[in-house]
């Protein structure tokens, strides 16, 4: 049952951006988590984050195309 909630855990703290993960590092070391599901869960949820970042970052300029062409 722990293995599950663990995975999850790990998992909501990856797609978080920079300290939460290595908070969840820590704490699964320390209860000795297995080191293959932590970079499973860890993996999946990095590629989720830095997908959703890309796909804002590109689309950001569409929203605010309408603002940009008094600049231009």
């Amino acid at each position: 049952m722990y293995d599950e909630l663990w995975g999850l855990i790990v998992f909501a703290s990856a797609l978080i951006p920079f300290v939460p993960i290595d908070v969840a590092g820590l704490v699964a070391g320390a209860v000795r988590y297995p080191i293959l599901r932590f970079l499973i869960y860890l993996g999946i949820g990095k590629v989720i984050m830095t997908a959703t970042i890309m796909y804002l970052a590109a689309r950001t300029f569409e929203w605010n195309e309408p603002y940009l062409e008094f600049f231009g």
